[in-house]
């Protein structure tokens, strides 16, 4: 009889447990929250200022930079080439009042006698720009939601909303790719997948507008 009573509680325990588990299934997928059915869960990231390059290039590049009166401020080393005859490339992102200049990266040439060449890109010093979003991180989850389910070139894993999403706020160049057009930088929410590239949003962080829409297939507007 005891045995009996025992072996009831432990399958009485068990199932406890199994339904304490998809409770838990129930709330967190992949380790983000659930919200509601109109919407993704999507977190706020921000840009490391850090170099990305090892500590010995970025000696070369300190080098390169000093030697030619230039500085580091306001810039994010991601490369460093050698290049034939023994040219040097620096290629580096670009922020303003610590926000990522998402379309604006630059490339630094160095003649094999350590003097730069030229510069591949334009030089951002000033902008006349408000950095502060009018649109919230969770608004762009719902932008967000009504472009996945819009798109049938969706994965079925996002439809079934298992994926994390992240969201940086940044400044875009609306006319980048555009020829002969004047810049137009706005604020922007960069949104995408956590470990992946697509799909990839582009909101307008002042008027909550699409900018861009990359589905992984194709861009949208």
């Amino acid at each position: 009889m005891n045995k009996i009573l025992f072996f009831t509680g432990f399958i009485f325990i068990a199932l406890l447990s199994c339904e304490q588990i998809e409770e838990d299934e129930e709330i967190f997928v992949d380790n983000c929250p659930l919200v509601n059915d109109s919407t993704f869960y999507v977190e706020r990231i921000y840009s490391s200022r850090t170099h990305k390059v090892s500590n010995s290039e970025l000696k070369t590049i300190n080098n390169l930079f000093a030697w030619n009166d230039l500085t580091l401020n306001n810039l994010r080393v991601y490369k460093l080439q050698t290049v034939e005859l023994g040219y040097y490339l620096v290629r580096c992102d670009q922020f303003y009042d610590g926000l990522l200049l998402i379309t604006e990266p630059v490339a630094f040439h160095f003649n094999n006698g350590v003097y730069l060449n030229y510069i591949s890109g334009d030089m951002i010093d000033s902008l006349n720009i408000d950095t502060i979003p009018n649109v919230s991180v969770e608004s762009t989850g719902v932008i967000l939601y009504k472009c996945i389910t819009s798109d049938l070139n969706s994965p079925r894993v996002l439809m079934e909303k298992s994926t994390c999403f992240e969201a940086e706020l940044g400044i875009f160049d609306i006319n980048a790719g555009v020829s002969y057009t004047d810049k137009d930088f706005v604020l922007v929410w960069k949104v995408e997948p956590r470990n992946a590239e697509s799909p990839q949003l582009i909101i307008n962080a002042k008027t909550d507008s699409l900018i861009r829409y990359y589905s992984g297939v194709g861009i949208f507007h």
